[in-house]
């Protein structure tokens, strides 16, 4: 029943889509399907049972079916493509029943029916299965792995094209069957045909396991250790640990270009099964679930792992002593989620000023300085931000905004307003957002009363992922935007360039409290901080110090308008973001990336003060012992 509300109170919130069958096109013709063999049944017309029964099959077999998880969970209603046509068997059988046909064609159907599917779920199961959900895929620089990977992936298209031949040889033994039973003269020709159908769909189907077994077992023989060499071939010295899931990729991904600049070799490690894809083609990495192969990774010349989020199973990489471990986070803010208990367990924390180091002893932690370390904010850095601009590349998402913004502004660029919500958080306690509760109707008054004004809006990426009102909220902003007349918007295009590079447009921010108030401290510029939860200013100045230099926007959305005015007139808070700046983000006159090569080199060469081990005493053999690791990236640590 639970599962029946579910899909229920998907389809009121989803109207648009049921009649479009934008998401329920395979559910229909299914449903099609079992309709044509009630009817028959009811009918007693056996040929209507058997179009059906053929309807139900092709679109079985024209892979229709959507991809992901989210949209088979609701066409199926948590119920696989194998219940279904369990059901369309037994289905087909009754109706032939009812409709009083001969009992040989009822028990062909159900024989040969019930028979397709043990032999089609024998060929799906583990014997033919190809990427199991233990398989160490490659990703980013490694070319051999990913050679290795589409192999495998040639070799799962040849199992897949077993299924046409192996409908064609039970649907053949099927109605042979029961032809059989009535053969004469005149039904020899028609059974004859139907015996070789099946006997050659049956010698195809045959021919093919055997192929696709084979070519696994000289495949598979040493995939996954090929991998592991190639990923030890590129020997690497740091190492960057991430068990989060795909939605949280972004928490990883803005690390990478800081990796390229750095003059260190960085490989990555990922444990979700489906984060096999990274934002760089030039980082090599693997994704490992067995936590037993994850000794298998590093070389002697690695020295350190970095995590830029906490997980559960971040401590199947931490058991390594050898190693030195430090939490690098997402970004750096005054969220309650910046400072967790478990970040004392790291050998070091590596965090931007002075700031960070400040939010730990206000929370209790005793930990000695030289736990820490400060290295600015690299993501900041010009050789970082050069890369991840790619400017010089005329297809690069910057280069083409840059242009589509240089034909659009003729005279000069316009007052540029980004507004950068936060997301809700897992808990309401951890909800800073102002995107559902201040955000639209800010946005319309930004709009009415600075005509003209550009605005760019970019929520975090894990906006509204649990609350449905932050989705509504975001798709009525974007609509007022892209129905502007007066103004265009960018943000609500196909230009995917980063966060950083929409501020460099700006000429002020509105966010909320987050990591993104305090990186805009290096631009220089006015900021406006939002209060959605309406705290008294001296409880909010001291929760959140930030916003010491901010304009604070308290009361609803309309209120922006007369922040706005302030910031470009006098601009009173100036002098108090710059005294902030070098007290949240570092000395401006280093630049991060030295400071965040340099923290390497020193724990280079120096190992971590405990006892250690030689590493070839504490690692355990690589077998594959079962231990895998489940999405489980801590959603507060996420700046």
């Amino acid at each position: 029943m639970g599962r029946i509300k579910t899909v229920f109170r998907y389809l009121i919130r989803n109207r648009g889509s049921i009649w479009g069958i934008k998401y329920f096109r395979a559910s229909y013709g299914f449903f099609i399907g079992y309709l044509l063999i009630i009817a028959g049944g009811i009918a007693k017309e056996p040929w209507l049972i058997a179009i059906g029964l053929g309807w139900s099959l092709l679109i079985e077999l024209s892979n229709i079916l959507p991809k992901s998880r989210r949209r088979v969970r609701l066409t199926s209603w948590h119920s696989g493509l194998e219940i279904r046509s369990w059901w369309r068997i037994v289905l087909a059988a009754a109706a032939l029943a009812i409709a009083d046909a001969p009992t040989v064609w009822v028990a062909a159907t159900a024989i040969g029916g019930f028979g397709y599917q043990l032999i089609s779920k024998f060929i799906r199961s583990s014997l033919f299965y190809l990427d199991s959900g233990k398989r160490i895929r490659p990703i980013g620089s490694l070319t051999e792995g990913r050679e290795l990977l589409q192999a495998a992936r040639d070799v799962g298209h040849r199992r897949n094209r077993v299924q046409i031949p192996l409908q064609v040889a039970f649907l053949g033994s099927m109605v042979f069957l029961a032809a059989a039973a009535h053969y004469d003269w005149a039904t020899a020709p028609v059974v004859g045909a139907l015996g070789a159908a099946a006997a050659i769909g049956g010698v195809i189907v045959l021919r093919r396991m055997l192929a696709v077994r084979q070519v696994r077992k000289a495949l598979f023989g040493g995939f996954d250790e090929a991998v592991i060499a190639a990923f030890r071939d590129s020997d690497p010295e740091v190492l960057c640990y991430f068990n989060g899931e795909p939605r949280s990729m972004f928490v990883l991904n803005i690390w990478l270009n800081v990796f390229a600049a750095s003059r260190h070799r960085i490989g990555v490690v990922l444990r979700h099964p489906d984060t096999w894809r990274l934002a760089s083609e030039s980082i090599p990495g693997v994704v490992v679930r067995s936590a037993v192969r994850l000794e298998q990774l590093p070389t002697p010349s690695t020295s350190v792992v970095l995590y830029p989020a906490n997980g559960m199973h971040n401590a199947h990489m931490m058991r390594d002593v050898t190693l030195s471990h430090v939490f690098l986070g997402h970004g750096d803010s005054d969220k309650a989620s910046s400072v967790r208990p478990i970040n004392r367990t790291y050998d070091k924390l590596w965090v931007a000023g002075q700031a960070a180091v400040d939010r730990y002893r206000a929370a209790g932690f005793a930990l000695p300085d030289d736990r820490f370390d400060l290295i600015g904010r690299p993501l900041l850095s010009k050789r970082v931000r050069d890369l991840a601009r790619d400017a010089s590349n005329p297809e690069s998402p910057y280069a083409r905004l840059m242009a589509a913004l240089d034909e659009v502004d003729l005279d000069e660029r316009p007052l540029t307003i980004v507004y950068a919500p936060t997301t809700e958080g897992y808990f309401e306690d951890s909800n800073y957002t102002s995107l559902a509760t201040m955000g639209p109707a800010m946005i319309a008054t930004i709009l009415e009363e600075f005509g003209g004004a550009r605005v760019i809006f970019k929520p975090h990426p894990m906006s509204g992922h649990r609350l449905a009102e932050m989705r509504q909220a975001g798709a009525e902003i974007r609509e007022m935007l892209t129905s502007d007349p007066r103004q265009f918007h960018p943000s609500v295009t196909a230009y995917r360039v980063d966060l950083f590079d929409w501020l460099d447009l700006a000429d002020i921010l509105i966010t909320d409290v987050s990591s993104v108030a305090t990186d805009w401290l290096a631009w220089d510029k006015p900021l406006i901080v939002t209060n959605p939860k309406r705290l008294p200013p001296a409880e909010f100045a001291e929760s959140f110090p930030v916003t010491r230099a901010a304009y604070v926007l308290d009361e609803s959305g309309e209120q922006v308008a007369q922040l706005l005015d302030q910031a470009f007139g006098d601009d009173p808070m100036q002098g108090g973001r710059r005294d902030l700046r070098k007290h949240y983000l570092g000395d401006p006159s280093i630049d991060p990336m030295d400071a965040f090569d340099a923290a390497l080199d020193d724990l280079i060469a120096a190992p971590p003060s405990r006892v250690v081990y030689s590493r070839q005493h504490v690692a355990v053999p690589a077998t594959d012992m079962g231990v895998q690791g489940t999405a489980d990236e801590d959603p507060e640590d996420v700046g």
